[in-house]
């Protein structure tokens, strides 16, 4: 079957090199020729390189080789034909269902994308196929090819041009697995670069033969599992055209790149290894530049060497500058220009550290965390050999994985999965959970009973005799090892919420599965943000063994929004909860974006941020419910060509920091720092059972995770103190900075915290608790001339009694304007886990202005030890509970002045009228007046004030406006600075 993949970094390189190469031919000749005939020695090498090249400017009346066919010289219309035996000579019949006959393919004299003429395939309901007659290029056993062309399309709305090369034996007969298709083409009225290459891996290939096409869905859908079955109506255009121009076909070089560790992940203390090689049947020296770029695309290092011809492999060990993703990029320069390319990703992730998780509570938490790799594209292993290795560097405790290859042959199956040797042991002996994901069916069988391949659940109304034989090999093998079957695949996960007879297709593989194994657990994927299907009650009876829906697959898809994650978990516990049955096993898997723009730090952040917020979820589970678990969806991709090679996605060195760093932790509060800054406190799950017993009062160790929302990059730093522990910055693939303290008897650190999440390992979680703790209450005080009563909150997270003294600084006791009480040193005491709240009284003077202020501590505190003083602040909001009031100042004339107009709106949102003063005082100048009557609820009154001839005077200046109520103590004060 063809492979349809994008054009790689080496065929932008061919098609970029093919103009250079069209303009050095005197004129394009449809027969090949070997560039190295031309007996030039300083011959540009886009030329040597040309293998032949079709520029269909064959109408010239003047020309040797003018042609008066209706279609190039050497192609024919590849249309269904019946045959012709009284032909002379006789036609033998060509069955082509889908490529009518009433389909064709001509010269075109209006469009080119050079020259004067192009080829236009025109299709009216059905595929339309223009193709190069057989052994008109011969090809050097061995050798890898490029075919080029510049296409455009028009009315394509449904079908697509294609560009399609194949190499044929030397009996003229396609050699099976040596086709290959470029991605479908749709370019509007606009010509665009198409690209396929065909590596030399068939030793009897002895010719190369080209398609030029456009096709119906049904002609190139089939070659993706999303295909509907061919038994499914789809619509065809019936008015559309494809174009071909510069048809060019390279000799280019084989280049091979990759990296020496399974699935191109290392593991440090062990340092990426780059193995690459080049073999040019050109000759010549070929020269190579190789590249390595991070996670943004900026070039992180570069290496040059000169290759063997021959194909010898080379090894460098890039100078990277720390762990994390990387693309790896190789180019064979000739002349200073790129002839050739090839790229690839790699991985690199942290050395196994001390485990925080040491008992058995800990290391069930580390086995929360896992990785759903089971859309494994058709044709390539469902258990490929880099398995063990990659989970166990990334610390996976759980891998969802497809059952099998859905193009493998039922009688086939044990053989495509290599059961006698395959990974799956080897994932088990490390003590790795496996959920196999019956993700697709056989597409003959799917073909055969008119469903969907990845409709599995739609196999349950065919009977188990049609299903098992499917699921045999492996039942046979790991029945007694793994339990866990998922019906459906989890990057499809809206398919089972609308599906008809849900709970019957369950019911039935439980069923089913159940005269095979012991005690099978079934789940399903299901996306957040669907509701969850109607409620059942459970078995009851003796039997524990799960039963339909006591398990879920929740994908979180990566352009939902954060918020829709907690209801839907939510909504699967209520669903047990409603049916009063057991809670289902929640399995978050979290999909990342397109690696369009999955490959970027703000995108990762992203990820992070979501698992973040599964902590939480954690731990908030309700007592004995299973244990919430999360996994992070393709983890690696395949890389495009005869011999797919694994690609890590940017997600798993991240997944790896994650399971470093936040599995078996607890959230435990927020630590305040600036309106639009997150920065959430994690501590060991562990210690947070409960307060623990006083006499263990060993160090504690926790995390903070902090990201910037919103704030400006002043306002978002963190200035505290966080323990006596070093401090470590740790990015998101795991890179650890050593942090510094401050040089201040506090011994604060002050970390500015950016819009991508950075984890601080290494805090007190209990110090930074009771810092964190700290808050005025009520915080909001009314602007009236009283004696306002708050307290002062704090509290106490560690197993024993602490205490210590506190002063207020600020606002200063001793400044006019404020009275506070006590204002001297204040003794705290708290018992336990418990909360202090400390009374205080204060007042403050008439003109004090509306807004936010911030209240600050000194405390002095001693719990496990004596600490270091420190500064705490809370804010206090001053102002109105019913009135809203603001001013702003500006020039009169357009900016200009001169005069200064102070605009103040004042909203009632309380439930009865108010008469309030309106009062503007500026420097040198007499205070002006407006009333304000009877102002109903839910309705605004605006004043203007205007200082003549004041905007020389008041530049840069202050006024303050104030509202005074005429029946209560109220007063408002703000002040505006004159532009």
């Amino acid at each position: 079957m063809p492979r349809r993949r994008p054009p790689s970094p080496l065929l932008r390189a061919l098609a970029a090199a093919a103009a250079v190469a069209a303009a050095l031919a005197a004129h394009a000749q449809p027969a090949p020729r070997n560039a190295a005939d031309d007996g030039s020695p300083d011959s540009h090498d886009a030329a040597r390189r040309v293998v032949t090249i079709f520029d269909f400017e064959e109408k010239n009346l003047d020309a040797p080789d003018f042609n008066p066919d209706p279609v190039p010289r050497y192609w024919f219309r590849a249309q269904d034909d019946p045959g012709d035996p009284s032909a002379v000579p006789p036609r033998s019949p060509r069955p082509r269902p889908g490529f009518p006959a009433w389909n064709t393919a001509a010269f075109d004299f209006s469009v080119a994308a050079s020259g004067n003429a192009s080829v236009r395939l025109d299709a009216a309901g059905g595929s339309t196929s223009l193709r190069l007659v057989p052994g008109v290029i011969p090809v050097f056993p061995g050798a890898d090819y490029a075919v080029t062309a510049r296409v455009r399309t028009r009315g394509a709305d449904r079908s697509r041009a294609f560009l399609t090369a194949r190499f044929l034996d030397a009996a003229r007969r396609p050699i099976d697995g040596a086709e290959v298709r470029s991605a479908p083409i749709a370019s509007e009225n606009n010509w665009t670069d198409a690209a396929i290459e065909l590596r030399g891996e068939f030793p009897n290939a002895a010719f190369l033969q080209i398609d030029l096409e456009l096709l119906q869905p049904r002609e190139f859908r089939p070659q993706s599992v999303e295909r509907l079955g061919r038994h499914a109506v789809q619509l065809d255009d019936i008015d559309a055209s494809a174009w071909f121009d510069d048809v060019a076909v390279f000799l280019v070089p084989r280049v091979t790149l990759a990296c020496d560790a399974p699935g191109n992940v290392t593991v440090a203390p062990n340092r990426p290894v780059i193995r690459f090689a080049v073999r040019d049947m050109v000759g010549d020296t070929p020269l190579v530049r190789l590249t390595v770029r991070d996670i943004d695309g900026a070039p992180v290092c570069t290496h040059t060497a000169e290759m063997d011809p021959s194909g010898r492999s080379l090894t460098w060990a890039p100078d990277l500058p720390g762990l994390g993703w990387y693309t790896v990029a190789i180019e064979v320069m000739r002349d200073e220009a790129s002839v050739a390319a090839a790229q690839t990703q790699i991985a690199w992730l942290p050395a196994p550290g001390p485990s925080r998780a040491l008992d058995a509570h800990r290391l069930a938490e580390a086995r929360r965390f896992g990785l759903a790799a089971d859309d494994a594209p058709p044709g390539l292993p469902a258990w490929p050999d880099f398995l063990p290795h990659v989970a166990r560097a990334v610390g996976a405790g759980f891998l969802i994985l497809p059952h099998a290859d859905p193009t493998a042959a039922p009688n086939q199956l044990a053989r495509s999965l290599g059961l006698d040797r395959s990974p799956l042991d080897e994932l088990l002996d490390q003590g790795h959970e496996v959920t196999l994901s019956f993700a697709a069916a056989p597409m003959r069988l799917a073909d055969a009973l008119r469903i969907d391949p990845r409709d599995t659940l739609a196999l349950a109304r065919h009977g188990e005799e049609v299903w098992t034989p499917l699921l045999l090999p492996i039942l046979d093998q790991y029945g007694q090892r793994i339990l866990r079957w998922q019906i459906g695949p989890s990057n499809n996960a809206a398919y089972a919420a609308g599906h008809p007879n849900l709970r019957e297709s369950l019911a039935a593989f439980d069923t089913g599965l159940s005269r095979l194994v012991p005690g099978p657990v079934l789940t399903i994927p299901w996306r957040a943000g669907l509701p969850p299907p109607p409620a059942h009650a459970s078995d009851g009876g003796s039997d524990s063994r799960s039963t339909p829906l006591d398990a879920v697959t929740l994908v979180l898809p990566h352009d939902a929004p954060l918020a829709d994650l907690a209801p839907a978990v939510a909504a699967w516990r209520n669903l047990a909860a409603d049916a009063d049955a057991r809670a289902p096993e929640i399995t978050i898997v979290l999909e990342p974006p397109p690696p369009a723009s999955a490959r970027s730090a703000a995108a990762l952040g992203e990820l992070i941020k979501r698992a973040v917020e599964i902590i939480r979820l954690i731990g908030e589970e309700p007592p004995g419910s299973p244990p919430l678990r999360a996994a992070v969806l393709s983890p690696w991709r395949w890389s495009d060509g005869q011999r797919p090679a694994p690609l890590p996605e940017p997600q798993l060195p991240l997944w790896r920091t994650v399971t470093d760093h936040l599995a078996g932790r607890r959230i435990v509060t927020e630590l305040p720092v600036a309106p639009g800054v997150r920065c959430v406190v994690l501590a060991d799950a562990a210690d947070e059972d409960g307060p623990g017993d006083a006499t263990d009062l060993r160090p504690q160790r926790g995390a903070l995770v902090a990201w910037n929302d919103g704030a400006s990059e002043t306002d978002a730093v963190l200035h505290a103190y966080l323990g006596e522990n070093p401090l470590t910055r740790i990015d998101l693939f795991g890179n650890a900075v050593p942090l510094t303290r401050n040089d201040d008897p506090a011994g604060t650190y002050t970390i500015p915290i950016p819009r991508t999440p950075v984890i601080i390992e290494g805090i007190d979680p209990r110090m930074v608790r009771f810092l964190a703790s700290f808050r005025i209450a009520p915080s909001f005080a009314s602007a009236m001339l009283t004696v306002h009563e708050h307290d002062l909150v704090l509290e106490n997270p560690w197993p024993i009694r602490i205490s210590g003294q506190l002063q207020i600084v600020s606002p200063d006791p001793n400044a006019p304007g404020w009275t506070i009480s006590p204002a001297g040193i204040i003794p705290f005491d708290i018992a336990p886990g418990a909360t202090a709240r400390i009374p205080i009284s204060f007042s403050f003077r008439a003109s004090e202005e509306t807004g936010r202020k911030t209240f600050s501590i000194l405390v002095k505190l001693t719990a496990d030890r004596t600490y270091p003083a420190q500064l705490l602040s809370a804010p206090l909001d001053i102002g109105s509970e019913t009135l809203d009031f603001a001013a702003e100042a500006a020039l009169s004339d357009d900016g200009e002045g001169p005069d200064v107009i102070v605009t103040a709106t004042v909203t009632n949102r309380g439930d009865h009228p108010r008469t309030v003063r309106l009062d503007a005082s500026a420097p040198g100048r007499p205070t002006q007046q407006f009333p304000v009557s009877n102002l109903g609820p839910g309705e605004t009154a605006v004043r203007r004030f205007v200082f003549k001839d004041a905007a020389p005077t008041l530049a840069g200046k202050r006024i303050r406006v104030s509202l005074a109520d005429a029946e209560a103590p109220e007063r408002l004060n703000v002040s505006v600075t004159v532009p």
